[in-house]
């Protein structure tokens, strides 16, 4: 599994993506500090048949920064968007 999130300009919009095993590819949109809980985006493989290039389009809908690293949550480890988009988009997990 992996998880990296960046928090969009000016939107100021919090957007985690990933991948994992069950679910496959996924992006989620939350608007924080709200009271509502709830999902603006919810994609993922399994229910909505979300692709690697998919999630490209759908991530760069939110101004990912641009040659800043993006530490993946349980492993620690960095990579940029250009080095996640390339894999995601060649359908590779990352």
């Amino acid at each position: 599994m992996s998880q990296y999130n960046f928090s969009s300009r000016p939107e100021r919009l919090d957007v985690m993506f990933g991948f994992d095993h069950a679910l496959g590819y996924f992006v989620t949109v939350f608007k924080p500090n709200t009271e509502e809980d709830e999902a603006l985006v919810d994609l993922c493989s399994l229910f909505n048949g979300l692709t690697g290039p998919q999630l490209v389009e759908e991530v760069e809908n939110y101004n990912p920064p641009q040659g800043w690293p993006l530490r993946e949550r349980q492993s620690g480890e960095s990579l940029t968007w250009e080095q996640i988009r390339s894999r995601a988009f060649l359908d590779l997990a990352f």
